[in-house]
């Protein structure tokens, strides 16, 4: 399933989006500001305060078989429950992004 995600800074301080598994589409970036965000990513420049003042996102492709409230956002509680094992997408305060 393809969607449009904001990108974040993840905890390894890379840009990314916040999700267990996905493919980041090639050339969807959006908006695409000179000199900050291309079509392709981000430039090394790029920093928390341009993340805030201009939203960028990226279009992905997640697994079709993952839980989807009837807004069409990701069931949090459920992927959760997917992935209890895991420290990050198993713990009680995940919640996944939202999708546009």
């Amino acid at each position: 399933m393809r969607k449009s995600v904001r990108l974040t800074r993840l905890q390894d301080g890379t840009w990314g989006v916040d999700l267990p598994n996905y493919n980041m589409i090639a050339g969807t970036h959006r908006p695409i500001v000179p000199k900050l965000i291309h079509a392709d990513g981000l430039d090394p420049k790029f920093t928390d305060h341009d993340l805030a003042r201009l939203a960028p996102m990226v279009e992905v492709e997640i697994p079709d078989n993952w839980p989807f409230t009837a807004e069409g956002q990701i069931d949090a509680e459920a992927l959760r429950e997917m992935y209890r094992d895991h420290p990050r997408f198993g713990a009680k305060d995940f919640i996944p992004p939202r999708l546009e």
